[in-house]
């Protein structure tokens, strides 16, 4: 009999979706910007901090699944993004519009 105590398990990898991303900047339309691999269960917020170099200072971003307003305390899959194959040639579209 071993002494040992059983090894923890490890965790499971956190589904990603692959995302892509639209800004639209007044007046000068949308562009395809960027396409990601984020983490469902991120908090938008993070996701908008993160990627501050692309789409600049979270707080003068909105992010929009269709018609929905994504709140930045909430997460992709409380959207209903779950996460998939990130090979998947559809990814989620996401716009983000910028006040400045």
């Amino acid at each position: 009999m071993s002494d040992k105590a059983p090894m923890p398990e490890a965790p499971e990898a956190e589904p990603y979706a692959r995302i892509e991303f639209h800004l639209q900047m007044q007046p000068h339309g949308t562009v395809t910007l960027h396409q990601a691999d984020c983490g469902t269960q991120t908090l938008i917020g993070a996701l908008k901090e993160d990627l501050r170099n692309l789409f600049g200072d979270p707080k003068d971003q909105s992010w929009f699944l269709r018609d929905t307003s994504l709140l930045n305390e909430k997460t992709l899959e409380y959207y209903g993004i779950k996460g998939i194959d990130t090979n998947s040639r559809n990814p989620t579209k996401i716009l983000v519009k910028s006040s400045k």
